[in-house]
């Protein structure tokens, strides 16, 4: 065979292995791009599903927040009117008791039995509430009872209000909704106790004919502080006399906290407020004598030294459990400094 014959019949040759050679790369390439193209469907799935998923997610606990709204907002109106129903059943219960001849002499007794009721959490609200209902009636018909026995009564109702500071429930939680419930109800049972027991405590002065008009307090305090009086006859009294032994050798104070220009500008031994709406946040007081007054309390600081209620009101909020727990002492003088 010639050379140049032989030569050609290489050269094909040698392109048809080329050839061979070359096929199985692209092949390779090709599956290389199907795995990389499943492997990033693959992903774009997941995170469809995971968007999907973060999408529900949000839906369900928005429902969920809807309804646990719409349950504690139901939970509550159904709290309001058992509160309600509660209050209407120991205002009847009240008004039959009172009814009776025997209602003076049975009255602690009636009021022990409510408060044994509460502590045996036996509907702790109806027991409170007959309280309640049992104390504005003794008041109202001018009932006399023992004091002291009146103090110890509002001092175990006391304890059913929740402290003033109390500590924050866990992240995520509420307070009980039956501790708030029996604080709301408890403090303001108290307060008629207190109330009551003012009307039944001796006026500590007795007759004041000694006492004058303290003119600077009565045209200060209205402009500086929530001091209404209550009609025409409502005055303030400076006296001489002094109001026990702690005032003997000390004039009597009716400041404000954070005012430093005393509002009496005369010096009394005692001061007697008589018919007043009034609220004893930020009052700076000693030796002084409310009577025939609206005391109201919302647990702001103030400062009470040898200090008497007399025949008074009380509206209470449950940050005042120290000032209750204070006017509640057995003999009837108020001491107390609250920052």
């Amino acid at each position: 065979m010639p050379l140049d014959k032989m030569d050609q019949e290489r050269i094909p040759q040698g392109i048809r292995k080329s050839d061979r050679v070359s096929g199985p790369g692209r092949l390779g390439w090709a599956k290389d791009w199907a795995v990389l193209s499943i492997a990033l469907a693959t992903l774009l799935t997941m995170v469809g599903v995971a968007v999907l998923a973060v999408i529900f997610g949000m839906s369900e606990r928005a429902q969920l927040t809807e309804l646990t709204s719409h349950t504690e907002e139901r939970l509550t109106n159904i709290d309001r009117e058992l509160a309600a129903l509660s209050a209407g059943l120991g205002q009847m219960a009240a008004h039959t008791e009172a009814a009776r001849p025997d209602f003076p002499n049975h009255l602690l007794d009636l009021l022990n039995a409510s408060l044994s009721r509460v502590l045996k959490n036996e509907d702790p609200i109806l027991g409170i509430k007959t309280a309640l209902a049992l104390t504005k009636k003794a008041r109202e018909l001018k009932i006399e009872a023992n004091p002291k026995q009146i103090g110890e009564i509002g001092l175990q109702f006391l304890k059913l209000v929740d402290d003033e500071n109390p500590s924050l429930p866990p992240k995520g939680k509420s307070a009980t909704p039956r501790d708030q419930k029996l604080s709301v109800a408890a403090i303001e049972t108290v307060a008629e106790l207190i109330g009551y027991r003012s009307f039944l405590l001796p006026d500590p002065l007795g007759q004041r004919p000694d006492a004058v008009p303290a003119h600077s307090a009565m045209l200060q305090l209205p402009r500086l502080h929530a001091f209404t009086p209550l009609d025409s006859a409502s005055k303030v009294y400076g006296s001489m006399r002094p109001l026990g032994e702690e005032s003997e050798s000390s004039k009597a104070k009716l400041d404000l906290l954070n005012r430093t220009e005393p509002i009496l500008s005369e010096d009394y031994r005692a001061v007697v407020v008589d018919g007043y709406d009034l609220k004893i946040d930020g009052l700076d007081l000693r030796n002084v004598v409310f009577t025939n007054c609206k005391i109201a309390y919302s647990g702001e600081p103030l400062a009470l030294a040898n200090v008497y209620f007399s025949n008074c009101t009380f509206d209470l909020a449950r940050q005042a459990k120290s000032f209750a727990s204070a006017a509640l002492s057995p003999s009837g003088k108020v001491g107390l400094i609250k920052k």
